[in-house]
């Protein structure tokens, strides 16, 4: 996979996760959650949980904030994902890099209401020319990772230089990425902020 080398990442499928999220003794969330909306939370907390164990992490359980966001345990970073049918985790050591946001985005079609708005509320004219589904993933994946960080900026403060660094307006962040192709031409996507 891309990204730093110590990097773990896992992916769980939808289908199957409840029985799974049981034997693994993963805390369905009970909420007002659509079906389909729990479900993509056990995949990710399964993901999550495997990331953990590749990484050969103490606690690999990954309960759920208040705002929704996942509690990482002491000393790791990570970042959860879904799209359609999969969700994906990558976990990393949090004496290496501060925070990480990963984003799996389904293609977005350039002549369509979804392109319009995410050009209106995401993109700005200093972005790189890139395709529109990539420069969204890369802005949804900083976001995530700014978010970690307790940084609260609008996608378009998030200027992508290239496929592999970020400005952050009014910021020194030094942001990271990368993006690779993930079958039916969605982009996968992660931003993170190394420790130094």
């Amino acid at each position: 996979m891309m990204g730093p080398t110590n990097l773990r990442w896992a992916q769980q499928a939808l289908c199957g996760a409840d029985a799974l999220a049981l034997s693994m003794r993963i805390e369905p969330y009970a909420g007002s959650l659509a079906e389909n909306r729990r479900r993509e939370f056990l995949a990710g907390r399964i993901a999550a949980a495997r990331a953990l164990q590749a990484a050969n992490a103490a606690v690999c359980s990954v309960p759920r904030a208040a705002n929704g966001a996942p509690i990482w345990p002491d000393g790791w970073c990570g970042s959860i994902t879904h799209d359609g049918d999969v969700a994906i985790a990558a976990v990393a050591p949090d004496v290496e890099l501060r925070a990480i946001g990963i984003d799996l985005q389904a293609a977005i079609s350039d002549r369509t209401d979804a392109a319009l708005a995410v050009r209106r509320y995401a993109l700005s004219p200093d972005d790189a020319d890139m395709p529109l589904t990539m420069l969204f993933a890369i802005k949804e994946a900083a976001y995530k990772c700014l978010s970690a960080l307790s940084i609260e900026r609008s996608l378009k403060d998030l200027r992508v230089a290239n496929t592999s660094q970020l400005c952050v307006l009014g910021s020194a962040l030094h942001v990271q990425a990368a993006t690779q192709l993930w079958g039916d031409g969605r982009v996968l996507a992660i931003a993170w902020v190394a420790r130094n």
